[in-house]
């Protein structure tokens, strides 16, 4: 593994901690010139209008809807590099509505590919084997 696999498992881990805390402005700070121009984002829920949340902005918007909707939390954290430039995610996520308090809570698994240190795209799978299977095709072309 190279060291900017390292460095990518270290973002992930800090934008995770950092969408725990519910703070917006350092995720910003974290993502800025951290995600590729044409990066792809697919959440496993539609928060907005878009299914798929493409380059920077998209990014952006897709953590300030997530936040702006629901307080979450990780448990059960898994955090791996598969290959160079592919992080894989497990972990049981919680949401709870802001305005509802309706809470959900499921295990997920969340797909990163980088380009050296610029996130390329990330995928929420609602099945865990499917996202390891999906890590492992990747970290394959990688």
């Amino acid at each position: 593994m190279s060291p900017e696999t390292d460095v990518n498992v270290e973002f992930v881990e800090a934008a995770m901690d950092l969408i725990e805390r519910g703070d917006q402005q350092a995720l910003h700070d974290l993502i800025d010139g951290r995600v590729h121009p044409e990066a792809e984002l697919t959440p496993l829920i539609s928060l907005g209008v878009e299914g798929v949340y493409e380059g920077p902005d998209g990014v952006r918007r897709f953590f300030d809807d997530l936040l702006d909707a629901f307080e979450v939390r990780y448990s059960e954290r898994e955090l791996r590099p598969v290959g160079d430039g592919v992080v894989l995610v497990l972990c049981r996520m919680g949401l709870r509505g802001r305005e509802s308090g309706a809470e959900v809570v499921q295990h997920v698994g969340t797909v990163y590919e980088f380009e050296g240190e610029l996130l390329r795209s990330a995928r929420v799978y609602e099945d865990q084997s499917e996202a390891t299977e999906a890590a492992e095709s990747a970290g394959e072309r990688a």
